[in-house]
């Protein structure tokens, strides 16, 4: 940039050394001839100088100042990683001030590795160093019939390499088997078999001899389905109740009601459900119809020897009484 002195030289000076101009070349001050001055004094624009005094000097001084940058201690370029572009589109030329984070998010087909950071701050004039974020993965297992991921991986939509994902048996199964069900993301981008499966809950149609099926009917009952009996008119539950669900081990809870007209145990039509104790060594057996009497009990043994110590105690004080006696009459 050109900038001339605020002075008039005079006629002397203006013939002695014409425009004088200085040029800034590595930091050195190099003065041009007066002829080269007086044939266009600075023949570059913002190559030369001239030579102004001190008034020049510091009249040229805002102007340097605002020729520095304006983003120092800022930062501009983003870096770029492997497939992964920024969340937002910011311009090429923005600066970033001290702090700023920035956040990147991985291509389509790439899944975050764990652990790695995914954005940048700016740590004046330079950003952040992380490592490479994002790499091929496992898309989302399954389906699996009566299972579906747990709650902490139900929303991914990528795994990386290496994952472990639990499941759980959907509402209606049961696990096949006890233990966690599990399946890891491969190498090759596919899933381990699950260590398990789920089972749909199925119980039996529920068949009570002389009772009546209320509520529940149908060829299917699945898991917390319920069935309501009631007995017939003259007969009564001898066992369980007229209500019963369906649970996880597909069968019936309470076991299957029994109706009957006696009062008198009978053994039931139905086995009781495995593990579950039956009603035959809960209750006695009682006989209602006539046969030989059981044997009368024996009386106890207990009334003698309870004789015995009553005249042994009567003869003790007796003895004890006749000798105070006779100390009595001695004295």
């Amino acid at each position: 940039m050109l900038i001339e002195s605020p002075r008039r030289q005079s006629a002397e000076e203006s013939s002695r050394w014409g425009r004088s101009c200085l040029a800034v070349r590595g930091g050195s001050r190099v003065h041009l001839e007066p002829r080269a001055s007086a044939m266009g004094a600075c023949p570059r624009r913002g190559a030369w100088l001239c030579s102004v005094g001190l008034l020049g000097a510091l009249a040229l001084l805002p102007r340097a100042l605002l020729a520095l940058p304006l983003n120092l201690g800022n930062c501009n370029t983003l870096p770029a990683f492997p497939h992964a572009p920024p969340e937002e589109n910011y311009d090429a030329d923005k600066i970033f001030v001290v702090g700023t984070i920035v956040h990147y998010k991985c291509d389509t087909g790439y899944v975050k590795l764990m652990g790695n950071s995914d954005s940048i701050i700016c740590q004046g004039m330079e950003w952040s160093e992380i490592p490479q974020f994002c790499d091929h993965g496992c898309f989302p297992p399954g389906p699996y019939p009566g299972m579906k991921r747990s709650a902490e991986f139900i929303s991914r939509l990528r795994f990386p390499f290496n994952i472990t994902v639990t499941f759980v048996c959907q509402p209606g199964y049961t696990l096949s088997k006890p233990g966690p069900l599990l399946s890891t993301c491969q190498d090759d981008g596919t899933w381990s078999p699950v260590s398990g499966s789920c089972n749909k809950v199925k119980c039996k149609t529920p068949k009570v001899d002389n009772a009546v099926q209320l509520t529940g009917f149908g060829s299917f009952h699945g898991y917390k389905d319920t069935v309501d009996f009631k007995c017939e008119d003259g007969y009564f539950f001898l066992r369980g109740n007229g209500t019963i669900t369906c649970e996880a081990d597909s069968n019936w809870s309470p076991v299957l009601p029994f109706c009957s007209t006696e009062h008198a145990y009978t053994e039931p039509p139905y086995p009781s459900r495995p593990g579950s104790a039956s009603t035959s060594q809960q209750e006695p057996p009682v006989s209602s119809q006539p046969g030989p009497s059981l044997p009368p009990n024996k009386e106890p043994q207990g009334f003698g020897i309870i004789i015995v110590i009553v005249l042994t105690i009567v003869i003790v004080f007796s003895m004890i009484s006749f000798i105070a006696y006779r100390r009595y009459k001695e004295k």
